[in-house]
């Protein structure tokens, strides 16, 4: 589906709001924090403009962030962490999100504090319990890792 480098997306088998209360409820239950829910349908209604149903997430613990801030802070740019729900065109709701292996790889950063990238995809696989779901990753893209 995707043919971003490491971007993961996944099609839910539910509706886009449900979907969406879905993932709120999943970063809620891990005891995160959503930092901003940007209504993308509704900024692009502002300027005139028509789009499917899409929401982008930021959420994330911040003490697991500032842990990755102080081992690298240009891991910022990547933090808080992002799902983006959305509806194509043709029907049909997705959730995309950086590949947490994708994110890592591109700081120099301890295993353990690596390993904080991998809750975006806890939080999304509540999106496909139901069913199995299309994944598409593009690890076998990932950089080298820094050295």
């Amino acid at each position: 589906m995707s043919k971003s480098i490491g971007i993961v997306t996944l099609r839910s088998p539910h509706g886009f709001d449900e979907t969406l209360q879905l993932l709120l409820g999943s970063i809620e239950a891990r005891g995160m924090k959503v930092f901003l829910d940007l209504d993308q349908q509704a900024e692009a209604l502002g300027v005139g403009l028509e789009i499917p149903k899409a929401h982008l997430l930021l959420f994330g613990r911040p003490a697991s962030g500032t842990q990755i801030l102080l081992e690298c802070p240009e891991a910022g740019i990547d933090l808080p962490l992002k799902v983006f729900v959305w509806e194509s065109e043709h029907g049909g709701t997705h959730v995309s999100y950086d590949s947490p292996y994708y994110i890592a790889e591109r700081y120099p950063l301890s295993g353990a504090v690596r390993s904080l990238f991998g809750v975006v995809t806890l939080v999304a696989e509540v999106v496909v319990r139901s069913r199995p779901s299309p994944v598409t990753s593009s690890r076998a893209e990932l950089p080298s890792a820094p050295t």
